[in-house]
């Protein structure tokens, strides 16, 4: 499922669509990452500092059928 957020709304496991870059154009997080608490912490870091371009494409895989049923 593809979904477009805001910094604030970020979840780990998120797939990064497109590459993340701050209002100056530079590169933070290349596409195709998988947000992790480390990524996460880059991108706050980044955003308080030069601003991140918003909002977000990711995409968010569906867990398999016997991790929802727990």
């Amino acid at each position: 499922m593809h979904r477009t957020v805001r910094l604030n709304q970020l979840g780990l496991g998120m797939v990064l669509e497109n590459d993340v870059r701050t209002s100056t154009g530079m590169l933070v997080v290349p596409r195709g990452q998988e947000v992790t608490s480390s990524v996460l912490e880059r991108l706050a870091n980044f955003g308080r500092s030069f601003g991140i371009e918003e909002p977000l494409q990711v995409s968010i895989e569906a867990a398999p059928i016997e991790q929802r049923a727990a």
